[in-house]
Formats: C-alpha cells, sequence, structure tokens
C-alpha cells in the first residue's frame, strides 16, 4: 500500500457516503426512533413494524458505513507507524 491507495480507499469511502447521503440517513434514523416513543405507535402494527424495518435497515447500513471509515482509519495508522519504521 502507499499514499496514493490509501487516499484512493478514503476517497471511495467518503463516495459511498455521499451515495448513502449519511447526514441525511442519521437524520432520518433519529426522525423515526422518536415516532417510535409515542403512545399510539403500536395502534397500527403494520405501520409500526414497517417503520422498524426501516429503522433495522438505516441502522446496518450507518453501521457498515462507520465499520468501514473505522478499519480505514486502523490501515491508516499502521501505514504511517509501517513508515516511521515503528513497526517492524
Amino acid at each position: 500500500i502507499n499514499d496514493e491507495k490509501l487516499s484512493k480507499l478514503q476517497e471511495e469511502i467518503t463516495l459511498l457516503k455521499i451515495i448513502f447521503d449519511y447526514p441525511r440517513l442519521l437524520e432520518q434514523l433519529k426522525e423515526e426512533e422518536v415516532e417510535t416513543l409515542a403512545p399510539d405507535f403500536w395502534q397500527n402494527t403494520k405501520e409500526a413494524k414497517k417503520l422498524l424495518k426501516s429503522i433495522q435497515t438505516k441502522k446496518k447500513k450507518l453501521q457498515d458505513l462507520h465499520h468501514l471509515q473505522s478499519l480505514y482509519d486502523e490501515l491508516e495508522v499502521f501505514y504511517h507507524l509501517r513508515n516511521e519504521g515503528e513497526l517492524s
């Protein structure tokens, strides 16, 4: 791996965040989670289940994007440590 490949990898992760509209996804998740707190949430079980499925899907997307970024961050640290001679 080199600086160019590392940079390209970060660009790809950033592109995924743009494609999935990461900030909007977070906002929608928060809004939907608030909806589940309504006292009448379970009155329409079909809609309640639909909303819970939507929440689950959004959480999975956000979790996957976060995991990708975390893996990249770790790779970047190891790359720099290796280049500085701190890893043998």
